[in-house]
């Protein structure tokens, strides 16, 4: 199936949102039961707020092979005997989508604005994320009531704190959601996150995701020979800019520059193809 009207023709294997099993989630929570389980106390032991991060796309089936080979080093997180926990995002952006437009770009200082909400805990953040001019993601965040399409007195705060940009330039973008889980090195020098079912919605267009996997490796600087990051490689994972707000965003409004995400593009129509 296709996207809703005005979706890029590379996008296009994106279908309307699905249920949330699928045979392919249902492969992944299979590949899960490798990995010995860890707490959420554990896991933050490998926290890593400043940090280098360094994503990969690869499909279902690539990532069966990958916790196949970390079953002896990683642990994943279980949180209340579950592994794939739910995560909603309400990005903000300008009227004239700058930071779209800066991630798009790869500018250095670039940022960005969203609401998160954890399903299985209710708690809603709202964050922003900074990528400095030596490449280190910083972020920040704070507790706040709702999760709404309008800038919190708290988000204010953190949005003037930030200084890239005034609250009242920053209007209700993309609503996105996924399933994730987190794995961890048991020596805690590295962690990642590892995202599938990605949804997207914004007004009446919407689209998601079957079998892609993204996954974010998280490290005090990248490391090329970890032993996660060489099983991604070897399994075919390829390094990438991935972005949910950006591919989100192209995936409901193809009206957006977007040369620099075609190599990107054509790699997640390639593996929602199969």
């Amino acid at each position: 199936m296709g996207t809703s009207s005005g979706a890029i023709p590379a996008l296009d294997r994106l279908s309307t949102l699905l249920p949330l099993e699928t045979p392919s989630l249902a492969s992944v929570r299979a590949a899960i039961g490798v990995l010995d389980p860890c707490s959420l106390s554990e896991l933050e032991q490998a926290r890593l707020l400043r940090r280098v991060d360094t994503k990969f796309v690869l499909s279902v089936d690539d990532l069966a092979v990958v916790l196949g080979e970390l079953a002896d080093r990683y642990q994943v997180l279980v949180v209340d005997g579950e592994v794939l926990h739910r995560y909603e995002n309400q990005y903000f952006d300008t009227f004239d989508r700058a930071n779209f437009d800066a991630h798009h770009n790869d500018d250095v200082g670039r940022v960005k604005y969203r609401y998160r909400r954890y399903s299985g805990t209710g708690e809603v953040f709202f964050e922003t994320k900074h990528k400095t001019n030596t490449g280190r993601m910083e972020k920040e965040r704070v507790l706040v009531s709702n999760f709404a399409r309008s800038l919190c007195p708290e988000a204010n705060e953190l949005v003037c704190r930030l200084g890239a940009h005034r609250p009242e330039a920053l209007a209700p973008t993309l609503y996105g959601s996924f399933l994730r889980m987190a794995i961890v090195a048991r020596d805690r020098s590295e962690r990642a996150t590892i995202d599938v079912g990605l949804e997207f919605a914004m007004g009446d267009r919407r689209a998601s995701t079957r079998r892609l996997v993204v996954a974010e490796v998280k490290q005090p600087r990248f490391d090329a020979r970890s032993p996660l990051v060489d099983a991604i490689t070897a399994a075919g994972g390829r390094r990438s800019r991935f972005t949910k707000y950006c591919v989100g965003l192209l995936a409901v409004d193809g009206q957006r520059k977007h040369n620099a995400f075609k190599p990107l593009l054509r790699l997640i129509d390639a593996i929602e193809a199969v």
